[in-house]
């Protein structure tokens, strides 16, 4: 079995729930905004209008100085047990109560794959984002082994999906 290493460097992250959005309504139907780019901590701040509490990973992803000119710091993750979760059911917005299916989803993550591999279930492709859950709609944002970018949206029923350190990573 090949190990998974995909350290994911220099991550922002945001979804909107919206249609196409010009530059000048970027923030009209914002969801969640994490930069990943504090530098230092137990947890991400999310900047977008929900203010989402997150929950760092054990072991947790690696803060680090970012290779760009832009942004002094990062976040590392192992690409095997390292991920950044938000429960915003738990925080009384989910985005399964508000999401408008005629008007679109999108999301972003600036990522740089430093390497990747095969995980554990066989899967040639790695989630950067992903929402699951029970009975619920669910998404992902992928990584392949080729270093080609994918997504998936599908339904769950029965147990959901496994935590990300399970799963793949996130």
């Amino acid at each position: 079995m090949r190990q998974i290493m995909l350290s994911t460097v220099l991550i922002t992250v945001f979804a909107m729930v919206t249609s196409l959005a010009s530059a000048a309504d970027i923030e009209d139907g914002l969801w969640m905004y994490l930069p990943l780019n504090e530098g230092a901590g137990e947890k991400v701040n999310d900047y977008g209008p929900n203010n989402f509490d997150t929950e760092l990973s054990d072991p947790a992803p690696k803060w680090i100085d970012a290779d760009h000119s832009n942004i002094a710091k990062a976040m590392e993750f192992d690409g095997k047990a390292n991920y950044v979760k938000i429960d915003m059911a738990t925080q009384g917005n989910d985005i399964d109560s508000h999401f408008d299916p005629t008007k679109g989803l999108t999301i972003c993550a600036w990522v740089k794959p430093l390497n990747v591999g095969t995980d554990a279930h066989g899967q040639t492709r790695q989630p950067i984002v992903m929402k699951g859950g029970a009975n619920q709609w669910e998404f992902a944002l992928y990584v392949y082994d080729d270093f080609g970018v994918g997504m998936s949206v599908w339904t769950c029923p029965g147990a959901g999906v496994s935590e990300p350190h399970t799963a793949g990573t996130a």
